[in-house]
């Protein structure tokens, strides 16, 4: 039965239902704390230190640090006299989640005790390696969470520094994460030194990294709706756009700049609530996981909505622009039931009914 339930776990995982995942694999440690011989099977076959470090994995996207890092910390103990490829690949990507761990909590150089010993192992393993680009994607992971640290605490030129070192060799054709994530905090870096053309500049590239074939330069204009590839960043980035655009707009002095920049605003938060929509059919919206994220990111961006559509009205007086400014609204009363209803544990009462959805 142990190796139906990592199936299951791994599909679970795949598919961000931690929830389940555990529960998946937490059968298969309780098996193979019954059986020696189950163990033994288990370690040949699957690996106890994937084992651990799947389950911290999705422990920790529920939240529950403390447990997350004790299964990082074991995964680390069973394979850490081991110098193969994927013994130091799988040290040096826990190394880097506990750190992640600190750094949520406030706790940075913590995090960057861990985040250095991750780097240093990866610099030796790099340097003995055949093959040094084998180890090249987790290097950039590393510099992407140093980053993070590094702008949690606040000095915003270290963070833009490990975001420009993870950027050096970015190009569209990669799209790799990292860099949609690495444009997004450099987007917020130049936002906090009121630096809007860098702003707007970062954000758009990282839009352009999100989609398939997307490559228009121009920032005041938007991909198809058909062209994204993920969602989580796709609404942390249409909701920066859609805010960038607008506090430029306030600061543009040429009327007719600040109406095409209002416009694009408008376009931005239209092309948000598409993506939300089609995200929400593909979803269970009381899920586990990123559901609430998604929601608090819908209530800013709706939010920022009915903000940019009294600004336009205000510059020219529209009934197009009344209605839009009325639809925020009503998204943001729906966004604030779900919230509601999450609140209040309502997912014990059964899944909602696809035609309330």
């Amino acid at each position: 039965f142990f190796f139906y339930y990592l199936e299951l776990g791994n599909y679970q995982t795949t598919f961000n239902e931690s929830r389940r995942a555990i529960e998946y694999f937490e059968k298969v440690l309780f098996l193979i704390q019954e059986s020696e011989t189950a163990k033994k099977t288990v370690e040949k076959q699957y690996g106890l230190s994937r084992l651990y470090s799947r389950l911290g994995v999705n422990i920790l996207n529920i939240k529950d640090c403390s447990q997350a890092s004790r299964y990082f910390t074991k995964s680390i103990e069973q394979i850490k006299n081991r110098t193969d490829k994927m013994a130091v690949k799988r040290i040096v990507q826990n190394l880097t989640s506990i750190g992640s761990i600190y750094s949520e909590r406030n706790l940075y150089d913590t995090a960057t005790y861990y985040y250095e010993q991750a780097d240093s192992l990866l610099d030796i393993a790099i340097a003995s390696a055949a093959d040094a680009n084998a180890f090249f994607h987790q290097k950039r992971h590393i510099l992407w969470h140093a980053g993070a640290n590094a702008l949690n605490r606040g000095d915003l030129d270290q963070a833009k520094r490990y975001f420009l070192e993870v950027l050096e060799k970015f190009s569209v054709e990669d799209r790799q994460w990292d860099d949609v994530g690495t444009l997004f905090y450099l987007g917020i870096i130049a936002e906090e030194q009121n630096d809007w053309p860098s702003a707007l500049y970062y954000n758009h590239l990282g839009i352009i990294a999100l989609c398939r074939t997307f490559n228009n330069p121009d920032y005041l204009q938007l991909p198809a709706l058909e062209d994204f590839r993920e969602l989580g960043y796709t609404y942390r980035l249409l909701n920066q756009k859609a805010r960038y655009l607008s506090l430029s707009a306030q600061q543009e002095a040429d009327s007719v700049k600040k109406a095409r920049h209002l416009e694009a605003a408008i376009r931005t938060v239209d092309l948000f609530d598409q993506v939300h929509n089609r995200g929400l059919k593909k979803m269970n919206i009381l899920r586990d996981g990123q559901n609430t994220t998604i929601i608090e990111t819908s209530l800013m961006n709706y939010k920022e909505g009915i903000s940019i559509a009294h600004r336009d009205h205000r510059s020219q007086t529209s009934q197009e622009v009344i209605e839009k400014g009325f639809y925020y609204t009503q998204n943001m009363k729906s966004q604030h039931l779900w919230m509601n209803l999450l609140m209040s544990e309502a997912t014990t009462h059964g899944n909602v009914p696809e035609t309330f959805v």
